[in-house]
């Protein structure tokens, strides 16, 4: 049992080495940078709040109602609106709003646009701090025209699932949209930012990389993903 203790002492020393510096990498690396990660599904205001220690901006799911304003899609409670995300806003200055819309047309891109305007204007919310998002893109020229930061998804399997070919032919789809002028950033997964990054590295593109919560750390400390710090991506939006 005495010869143990050493060893025993040793492993304890370790786990609490451990424990440290994966505490530092968080902080210098993740820590360092709160403006660029963010949280990807976000129900609404109050859930929001809950989350404000670990993410000062989120991305949240809406929809143009029958009334032609902004409604969330899967807030928790009936009480909740749109207006209450941007009041949180307003008290919190460093925060941004990443608003993901489920039904954006052109039939009805202007009355989102008009919702937003109002929303900006009555809770005195700079347009800076605002993303939308489409999958429909070519509705989102109308934001980009208005300096709003304009996002769409690359909707394609993992990499690694594909030929070449077939890499080639969602490379090659994807450039239609990106030099449509529309939109600021591709929505992308982890896996495609090495190729997206490669392939557009002329170009003015923007990213936003989508990560499993699960492989945050493996993330930031990924040596050849150094995200954070990469000037073309936007946001790390942590699933």
């Amino acid at each position: 049992m005495k010869k143990l203790r050493p060893l025993l002492f040793l492993l304890l020393l370790a786990a609490i080495g451990g424990a440290c510096w994966m505490t530092y990498v968080y902080s210098t690396r993740m820590g360092s940078r709160p403006d660029m990660v963010w949280k990807y599904h976000c129900t609404g205001a109050a859930q929001w709040e809950r989350l404000q220690d670990q993410y000062q901006s989120v991305r949240v799911e809406v929809r143009v109602n029958d009334e032609k304003r902004l409604e969330l899609c899967n807030s928790k409670t009936e009480s909740e609106t749109v207006g209450d995300l941007f009041a949180f806003m307003k008290e919190h200055p460093e925060s941004q709003l990443w608003l993901a819309a489920e039904n954006l047309s052109e039939e009805n891109k202007g009355s989102f646009k008009h919702a937003l305007d109002s929303l900006l204007f009555q809770y005195e919310v700079g347009i800076e701090r605002i993303m939308v998002e489409s999958r429909d893109w070519m509705p989102l020229n109308q934001m980009n025209r208005a300096e709003i930061y304009t996002v769409t998804a690359l909707e394609a399997k993992a990499p690694r699932r594909l030929s070449e070919h077939q890499i080639d032919s969602v490379v090659t789809r994807l450039s239609r949209v990106v030099e449509s002028g529309c939109i600021s950033a591709i929505r992308i997964p982890a896996s495609w930012y090495p190729i997206m990054r490669s392939q557009y590295r002329k170009s003015d593109i923007q990213f936003i990389v989508a990560t499993p919560k699960r492989s945050q750390f493996c993330f930031m400390l990924h040596p050849r993903l150094p995200m954070l710090h990469d000037p073309r991506v936007r946001a790390v939006a942590v699933k």
